[in-house]
């Protein structure tokens, strides 16, 4: 009798000091992403975070994408292109591996960090003028696992013009621009980065993709996709073969203005190609050029630019 009351006894105390450690390792991180990382993609990037089944700064697996510049053995960058070492933002070298660039470090890119910078913000090596990804939580904002304080004095754009921090939100692409480190990251500036804004122009039985601006979506884990004639802004990563995994759709009031962000795929003279859409009055920029162009839909679905910008 007495052993069987001892076995209950540390059964009680196990599952309390289980549940204890559960409590305080949340609250030593509230931005700590779930095991097994984002529910909608297999990886982890942007961040110098090691998923182990992903990369780049949309974490996508594949044999060569971008956003960071890391090498997958077939090519990368920014543009998801072919380069010989890996390409990225600043050229800046750290020494243990990093990034902006796409150089390769000494212990690898992932679990070594890697960054705007290659400044160590905590163990998962942030740098320090850069952190690009989703936000997955609030407190203030979770990017990538780490937990980035802001006020509302802290700028914040979206595509290059003036926002407000009202329009964070779950799923949403952001750059910031921080300082500090471990659990005291502060923004100096927030960025958020639209895939494609525009009319829906189809959507599939059951929601699996639409299409947007020719640009083929599919939902991620989570994301209700919209129907055809709504006006949507569009977050997301571009995926191996061009289509866009989108993380956050928001419905927005119609407007005449749209835009579009990619590689340009094809170009000549000063129309270029990207996904489905054809472009006309563009800044003259060579094919693989990663782009954010802004303009009006003309007959036919073509997009008469008014803003080259390059992303």
């Amino acid at each position: 009798m007495a052993r069987a009351t001892e076995r209950a006894l540390a059964r009680i105390f196990g599952a309390l000091a289980a549940t204890l450690f559960l409590a305080l390792s949340a609250w030593a991180n509230p931005c700590a992403l779930p095991e097994g990382g984002l529910p909608f993609t297999s990886g982890m990037g942007g961040t110098g975070i090691d998923s182990g089944t992903g990369m780049g700064g949309t974490g996508l697996g594949g044999d060569g994408m971008g956003g960071t510049g890391i090498s997958s053995g077939t090519g990368m960058g920014g543009t998801g292109l072919r380069a010989q070492g890996g390409m990225g933002g600043t050229g800046i070298d750290s020494g243990t591996g990093l990034g902006g660039t796409g150089l390769r470090a000494e212990d690898g890119i992932g679990g070594s960090g890697m960054g705007g910078t290659g400044r160590r913000a905590d163990g998962s090596g942030i740098g320090g003028t850069g952190v690009v990804g989703i936000i997955t939580g609030f407190g203030s904002i979770c990017v990538n696992g780490l937990e980035i304080h802001y006020d509302a004095g802290t700028p914040v754009t979206m595509d290059g013009r003036s926002a407000s921090a009202g329009q964070l939100a779950i799923g949403r692409l952001v750059s910031v621009d921080a300082v500090g480190g471990g659990a005291s990251l502060r923004a100096r500036h927030i960025e958020l980065n639209s895939a494609v804004v525009g009319p829906v122009d189809w959507s599939a039985p059951g929601g699996h993709a639409f299409m947007v601006l020719g640009q083929t979506v599919h939902p991620a884990s989570g994301v209700r996709a919209p129907q055809a004639g709504e006006f949507v802004r569009v977050d997301g990563f571009r995926s191996p073969d061009g289509s866009l995994l989108a993380t956050h759709v928001g419905r927005l009031p119609a407007a005449r203005t749209v835009s579009v962000t990619g590689v340009v795929e094809a170009s000549s003279g000063r129309t270029v190609r990207i996904g489905g859409l054809t472009a006309v009055g563009v800044d003259h920029v060579a094919t693989g050029t990663p782009v954010r162009l802004t303009g009006r839909l003309a007959a036919g679905g073509v997009l008469e630019t008014q803003r080259t910008e390059l992303a």
